[in-house]
């Protein structure tokens, strides 16, 4: 998230672009590009911007708590695995961990039978 600060920096950067880029540029090529400026900044003000804190889609609070935010992968809520991207879940370190559940639920299980 930025700060108010950043905000106006940007902000002002912005304004500095548009008016180099009218001098450019066909009106309705300006008017494009701050209308997606527009966007940029709602998107800011909203904070849909990835956040370091924020799950990827499609992962369960247990895979983000023990696997992802531990994970090479992942930045902010992007995780940059490719099975990842099109099968969320299906990366391997997640499907280490689930195994990794079944071999330990399966020692608990031998170990009570045997007492």
């Amino acid at each position: 998230m930025l700060t108010p600060e950043e905000k106006q920096v940007l902000n002002e950067a912005c304004n500095i672009y548009v008016q180099v880029a009218s001098q450019q540029m066909s009106p309705e090529k300006v008017n494009g590009l701050v209308t997606i400026i527009g966007k940029i900044f709602q998107k800011i003000d909203t904070d849909t911007i990835d956040t370091p804190t924020s799950k990827p889609e499609g992962i369960s609070d247990e895979w983000f708590e023990s696997v992802c935010e531990n994970c090479d992968d992942r930045s902010g809520a992007t995780c940059n695995n490719e099975v990842t991207k099109k099968f969320p879940g299906k990366c391997d370190p997640i499907l280490k961990f689930e195994r990794q559940k079944l071999i330990d639920k399966k020692k608990i299980e031998d170990h009570n039978e045997s007492q």
